[in-house]
């Protein structure tokens, strides 16, 4: 199959292949996933994006009537949206990409900024990845509670890993920036 899709449309795609939704179900997920935090899904972007899996023929919808006596349109994957959303997994696997941060930007041109301030914008950029790790500890905690399968649980201890990793060379640094100083 030669269907290119994007990654807000992999997105609702993994949604709906755990089962059939409608728009406001798709927003709840999304919502209490925190996906907006990791995808590139906005809230205008939902209808858009089940509007063009539609047209590519990778979602198929009914309209069933909700209990309020309201018709509802719900999506469903198709099974050419199956195949092409396991292709697409795998490729992101596969395909690995190198991570931009904009970080390495102020790095690079850290020597600008006097010495103090290098101190206080490190000391700053540790406080915030601490809160950033400790929030995704916390979530890891909600989802064991809440019994998530392991990849999405996953989702909670691999940017735990990269904080830790990044606060490592952060303290580091700090300590080659206070031994420099006067």
């Amino acid at each position: 199959m030669n269907e290119k899709i994007n990654n807000k449309e992999t997105a609702i795609l993994g949604l709906l292949s755990e089962k059939p939704m409608h728009g406001y179900d798709l927003e709840q997920a999304i919502r209490m996933r925190d996906m907006r935090y990791w995808t590139e899904i906005s809230m205008s972007s939902v209808y858009k994006v089940l509007k063009k899996l539609e047209e590519k023929k990778l979602v198929e919808a009914q309209i069933r009537m909700a209990a309020n006596n309201v018709a509802q349109k719900v999506y469903s994957l198709t099974p050419a949206g199956g195949f092409i959303l396991k292709e697409k997994i795998a490729a992101l696997f596969y395909g690995f990409d190198h991570h931009r941060w904009e970080i390495d930007l102020a790095i690079s041109n850290f020597g600008v900024l006097p010495d103090s301030l290098k101190k206080e914008c490190i000391e700053v950029y540790i406080s915030k990845l601490e809160e950033l790790h400790k929030g995704y500890g916390e979530l890891q905690k909600y989802l064991e509670a809440e019994g998530c399968p392991d990849h999405r649980l996953a989702l909670a201890t691999r940017p735990q890993y990269l904080y830790r990793a990044e606060l490592e060379w952060a303290r580091d640094y700090l300590k080659l920036i206070n031994t420099k100083q006067p």
